[in-house]
């Protein structure tokens, strides 16, 4: 039986990484792996239309269109108005590129062989009182920039735990209810300072509510450090 994916591409105002991505998704499609394509646009109208231009009659590509609350956001607006029928979902920034025809073919295989429930890029393990995000218990949270799960664990946390900044959810305008409120009492004082990364919540309530196993891969070489180098590139003697 052919495994299937749907692969959901976060985007903001960034088409030349979107068409990139997308011819490396692409260009190293596995032959025995069903896979469909989302692009989660949250662009302006201009940029979302020059998007629709580009990829709206491609028959192996989605196109939703929502509001401009980063990348957690588009998932949870997705899993409640986009049926997705594939048994995984890769949720992959548009600004990380596949490099080898195995790159979702030895994820699948990990999470068939050995239950995982979610593989990718580990984001940070929550377990030091001053850690940046959240302090009150122990989790483990995957980086929205590339992971793959299961779509009913996928569905279960945006709809349950909800991938959206916890101090964005007051600007949403679709009418979407998030149960978890869990952050609710610690972020009261100061949104901004008290909030929360994409994804954040919604492993913190993974791992408070669901014993999943998830592995998440080393990083093996980085070009800035986030909050102090970013966007520079370091010459390796």
């Amino acid at each position: 039986m052919t495994p299937s994916c749907t692969i959901i591409i976060s985007h903001y105002e960034s088409i030349p990484f979107l068409r990139a991505c997308i011819r490396q998704i692409r260009k190293y499609a596995h032959p025995e792996i069903k896979q469909h394509i989302i692009i989660s646009d949250q662009s302006s109208q201009s940029t979302y239309i020059n998007v629709f231009l580009d990829f709206g009659n491609s028959p192996d590509i989605t196109i939703v269109h929502s509001a401009p609350l980063y990348s957690g956001y588009g998932l949870d607006y997705i899993f409640r108005n986009f049926p997705i029928h594939s048994e995984y979902v890769c949720q992959l920034h548009v600004d990380a590129f596949p490099i080898h025809k195995n790159w979702l073919f030895m994820s699948l295989g990990l999470m068939e062989e050995f239950d995982f429930k979610y593989v990718g890029v580990l984001q940070f393990i929550c377990d030091k009182p001053e850690a940046i995000y959240y302090y009150k218990n122990n989790f483990f949270a995957m980086a929205h920039s590339f992971n793959i799960g299961r779509t009913d664990v996928y569905e279960e946390m945006a709809l349950e735990g909800g991938f959206t900044r916890f101090h964005n959810r007051p600007q949403d305008n679709s009418g979407m209810v998030w149960k978890n409120n869990d952050w609710a009492e610690w972020a009261k004082e100061d949104y901004q300072k008290r909030g929360s990364d994409d994804d954040t919540v919604a492993f913190d309530w993974e791992d408070n509510h669901r014993e999943h196993d998830k592995l998440g891969f080393g990083i093996t070489g980085k070009m800035g450090i986030h909050g102090e180098e970013s966007g520079t590139f370091q010459r390796q003697n």
